[in-house]
Order: C-alpha cells, then sequence, then structure tokens
C-alpha cells in the first residue's frame, strides 16, 4: 500500500500499450483491492488491471466476474472454501481452549464465510508454534501460513494464487516461462519458488524468506521497494 507515483503509473500504462498483460493476485477481496488501487491515484479498469486473482484463489476481470475459462475452477474453488469453513466452524472452540491452555491464545480472531480463518498474534514466535498446533488439527484439508507482515496465522485452502496464475496462463494460452510472478510475503511462495516454471522476482521490502525462496528458484530481488522495485523488475525481465 502506499501513493503509486506517477513515474509507475505511467510505466504500467506505457507497457499495457505494448500487449503485456498486467494482473494482480492478492488475499482480499477485489472490492478491497480495488479501492487501494484507486485511493492510490491508478484508474482501476480498462486497461489496468487485465486480471485479478482475488482471495488467493478466484480469478476475475477487474470487474468482479469470472474471468472468461475460469468459470469452473472459481464454482470449485468456492464449493471447497464452504467445504473448509464447514469443518473449521464446529471444532473452533475447541481449537481456540487448546490453544490458551498452550498459552497461545490469539490477540482476535476472524472466520469469514467466504474466505479463511485468522488469528492474530502479539509476535511471530507464538504465531509459529500456533501454526504447528493448527496444523495437525487440520490435517490436508488446508494451508497454514503465518502472515509475518501482519503477524497472524491464516488457515486457508491448499490452492493459492500459483495455482490460480497457472490456470489463468492455461486459458491464455501462456507458457509458463513466459509468466513474471512478483510478490513479497508468504502467501506468495507457491508462485515464486520455482515450481510451476513461472519467472520470479521479489522487491526489495519482501520478508526475508521469500526473498530466500526466490533466489533458490533462480529468481531475482530487486535493490528498491514497492512500486519503484515493480519497475526494476520488469525492466530486467524484459531486457
Amino acid at each position: 500500500e502506499g501513493a503509486i507515483s506517477l513515474q509507475v503509473k505511467d510505466f504500467i500504462l506505457e507497457i499495457m500499450d505494448q500487449g503485456i498483460k498486467i494482473g494482480i493476485a492478492s488475499g482480499r477481496r477485489l472490492s478491497d483491492v480495488r479501492g487501494i488501487i484507486s485511493r492510490n491515484g491508478l484508474k482501476w479498469g480498462n486497461p489496468f488491471p487485465s486480471f485479478v486473482i482475488s482471495q488467493e484463489r478466484f480469478i476475475l476481470t477487474p470487474e468482479g466476474k469470472d474471468f472468461k475459462g475460469a468459470e469452473i475452477w472459481n464454482y470449485k474453488r468456492r464449493k471447497e472454501t464452504e467445504k473448509l469453513i464447514s469443518f473449521i466452524l464446529p471444532r473452533l472452540p475447541k481449537w481456540l481452549i487448546n490453544l490458551s491452555l498452550q498459552g497461545l491464545k490469539p490477540q482476535h480472531w476472524v472466520i469469514e464465510s467466504d474466505n479463511n480463518l485468522i488469528l492474530q498474534y502479539e509476535d511471530l514466535e507464538k504465531a509459529e508454534k500456533a501454526r504447528e498446533f493448527i496444523k495437525k488439527w487440520v490435517g490436508k484439508i488446508s494451508s497454514i501460513l503465518v502472515r509475518r507482515r501482519y503477524i497472524w496465522v491464516e488457515v486457508t485452502l491448499p490452492l493459492g494464487k500459483g495455482a490460480a496464475l497457472n490456470h489463468l496462463a492455461n486459458i491464455l494460452n501462456f507458457h509458463s516461462a513466459e509468466v513474471l510472478a512478483i510478490g513479497d510475503s508468504a502467501n506468495d511462495l507457491d508462485m515464486l519458488n520455482g515450481r510451476l516454471g513461472f519467472s520470479s522476482a521479489v522487491v526489495a521490502n519482501a520478508e526475508p524468506k521469500v526473498k530466500e525462496v526466490v533466489l533458490k528458484s533462480g529468481g531475482y530481488v530487486a535493490s528498491k521497494t514497492c512500486g519503484e522495485g515493480l519497475v526494476e523488475i520488469i525492466k530486467e525481465f524484459l531486457g
């Protein structure tokens, strides 16, 4: 988040004029992403963004409709989300009691019927310990992330941004090597770890663990942060 400089805005529009698609992959709902982008000075809609991956799973148009060709994908993710929430809800009271008994009571928590479970902690050590307990309780039905930026544990679908981006690339007939994934936090890892064949990069203010994964997969770590880092990365990728 933060103001988007005129240089970054002009660069994005210039690149898109050349036929390059630039989209957003976020853990947020589309309406929240649109609000952030608009408040920071970049007009939402034609031409930017080309697509939105919202809540790390749904492939959408900027208007919030299913992206053409992703209708079945989105339907399956909605059903999986319903199943995940149905699994969590009756078990959550017991989980919270057990966490409290271990000295891992969250500062607060929230469960979203169309998304995931989030437990907020005061420090990363407690969040990591809580993650290990929750991982045992949920098994393979869910992915458990610790978001270092917000210090929370997130219980979400196993399929994340990487799988969604890969599906979108197939819809658009892009080879994986033609896809550049840029991120900065733990929920970006499945786009950045090289397993799907994407080119990967992170901005300078990315989490240390994410930088490490990108370097290990042969990706690029920018010397600049945020929007300026984005510009640097795309220029490096385009040569």
